[in-house]
């Protein structure tokens, strides 16, 4: 499952409200995807994955991160190379 956007705009509190709902629903995991996978989105995905990771004792936040030479490629940019 991955946050909504702007989950952590919206503060810490509303960050653990959204936490406790998908670990009470039974999800395995939240995941974050670094911003090129979020089409231009503008946050760091490890960034998000440790604040996410620090507001909720057990459930697992791993986050994705393309290497730096295909992310201009999967963001629509030059071609890497």
């Amino acid at each position: 499952m991955f946050p909504p956007p702007g989950l952590l705009n919206q503060g810490r509190n509303a960050a653990m409200e959204y936490l406790t709902q998908v670990g009470d629903a039974g999800i395995d995991y939240v995941c974050c995807g670094d911003h090129v996978s979020f089409f231009g989105l503008g946050f760091d995905g490890l960034v998000q994955a440790t604040a996410l990771a620090m507001l909720h004792p057990t459930l697992p936040v791993p986050s994705r991160r393309l290497p730096a030479a295909a992310a201009p490629s999967r963001a629509g940019g030059p071609p890497a190379g």
